[in-house]
């Protein structure tokens, strides 16, 4: 299966019929962000928060050949994460886990609300209260495992949207709006000692009126026992990490984890999404916003299927995807890179049937490598995460991949077929290419003729034309296509 423009068009329009009456007004005190549904939106005045642990895949890859000390990682982080959640929901519906992205948390923090005085400052110091409670929280869980987190916190306030969009079964708490991007732009890849959080400009004026770590509120000693309650719940024995044979159940996963020893982590990122949203002013300019942005969602997510990915995670209006052979049966590392051409010509589209988004573009990272999946969280609110060396390389690549472009790894791209490598360039240590699927088909129509073939012509002016070889009949064309 392939991506289409005829199908996809259809699914566009579609997904932005699901969305014709949007429900977006502010978060008040009887409204729970956690239930949002597909038609529903709260804007949310608050404190966001990334809490990266710095040395984590330091971590993952000295164990990565050890079984037996990869599962007391795996515990450690499990137990980790399922202690974070926990506190959380100590917070009197405070603070929400937006979610885990791998062994980085997304935080937001929205009460007190602004009808009390001193609202900003008060969940600013809610915030960094949380941050060093939860560095306390990986020391008592460290006393059992002997295994230390070292983290880093970037933490920016402001306006945001929160949604709860994608396609069904799979949609997730995401939010638009500058302070979340800034809270993530603001992680350096190294750690902060106690007390030096980065805080984006928003949060920055206010860096003097908070408190230092050693005058936060400690993490309450509840803890102690219900850290050593979840370790003995989690004995090692109890953890098997299995090596993937057919397509990965996530619903099967939590003390199961999947090893993939070759699988691909993809990322493609829409850029200049956030700065459109933060150009609207009328409440209407934002409902055909949030509209969009579930079409183009819907899109990322449907063109992973296309080409038989797993879509892992949206963050932000970024997809995460996983790419492997028993999924895809074969052709795994090639179909990365039409993921990523096809996404390129996805976005096209949606420009052109929704003028809004023409400022808009993508950029796509892919990098292979060894994982572990599994699923984290407490019993009633696990989510699947990804865990090995591809991710943050994928991450960075596409980072650094410029709108339209696709960057991947070097052992990606001596795996991909010899036709498809053709259009990157080696730049930096990284392959890297401009393609859209319309140059992928015009190259192997290109071949057709230059090998004396013959193609059929089809599609319209309005779909865009469709060039293939022809295996009988078809005609001869006048010039290469591919020039």
């Amino acid at each position: 299966m392939a991506w289409s423009r005829e199908a996809a068009r259809t699914r566009m329009m579609d997904s932005y019929e699901q969305m014709d009456d949007i429900d977006l007004r502010p978060l008040t005190r009887e409204m729970d962000l956690e239930n949002l549904g597909l038609s529903q939106a709260r804007t949310v005045t608050g404190v966001h928060v990334y809490l990266d642990v710095t040395n984590f895949q330091s971590l993952l890859e000295a164990r990565r050949e050890n079984t037996a000390e990869l599962k007391k990682l795996l515990r450690h982080l499990t137990v980790f994460q399922r202690q974070v959640e926990r506190l959380l929901r100590q917070q009197d519906g405070a603070a929400v886990r937006v979610h885990f992205q791998g062994a980085r948390l997304h935080l937001i923090v929205f009460k007190p609300y602004d009808t009390e005085e001193g609202a900003t400052l008060a969940r600013l110091v809610k915030a960094v209260t949380l941050v060093e409670q939860v560095r306390q929280l990986a020391d008592m869980i460290q006393f059992h495992t002997d295994i230390h987190f070292e983290f880093e916190a970037g933490v920016d306030t402001g306006e945001a949207i929160a949604t709860m969009n994608a396609r069904a079964r799979r949609r997730q708490l995401l939010f638009v709006g500058r302070p979340a991007n800034e809270a993530a732009k603001a992680l350096t890849g190294n750690p902060s000692a106690p007390g030096e959080e980065r805080l984006a400009a928003g949060a920055a004026p206010f860096t003097k009126q908070l408190p230092s770590a050693a005058a936060r509120e400690k993490l309450p000693t509840s803890f102690e026992a219900a850290v050593k309650e979840d370790i003995e719940a989690h004995p090692l024995e109890s953890l098997d990490i299995t090596d993937v044979r057919a397509p990965i159940d996530y619903g099967s996963l939590g003390k199961k984890v999947a090893r993939l020893e070759e699988a691909i982590t993809f990322f493609g990122d829409l850029s200049g999404f956030t700065s459109y949203v933060a150009s609207l002013s009328t409440e209407d300019e934002k409902k055909e916003a949030l509209r969009l942005l579930h079409v183009l969602r819907s899109e990322m997510q449907a063109v992973v299927a296309d080409y038989d990915g797993d879509f892992i995670q949206f963050q932000g209006d970024r997809v995460q995807a996983l790419l492997y052979e028993a999924r895809t049966s074969g052709r795994f590392k090639s179909k990365a890179v039409e993921t990523a051409a096809a996404l390129c010509s996805a976005v096209d589209l949606a420009k052109e049937l929704f003028p809004a988004l023409s400022t808009l573009d993508v950029s796509c990272g892919a990098d292979v490598g060894k994982v572990l999946v599994g699923r984290v969280g407490l019993r009633d609110d696990k989510e699947v995460t990804v865990l090995g060396r591809s991710i943050p390389c994928a991450s960075e690549l596409q980072d650094g991949a410029g709108d339209g472009h696709t960057a991947i790894s070097v052992r990606l791209w001596e795996g991909i077929e010899k036709s498809l490598q053709g259009f990157f360039s080696l730049k930096k240590e990284r392959y890297v290419a401009d393609v859209d699927l319309e140059r992928i088909e015009a190259e192997e129509a290109a071949k057709a003729y230059d090998s004396g073939g013959r193609v059929v012509v089809g599609g319209t002016l309005s779909d865009g034309l469709r060039v293939t070889p022809a295996a009988t009949g078809g005609i001869r064309p006048a010039r290469s296509w591919g020039e």
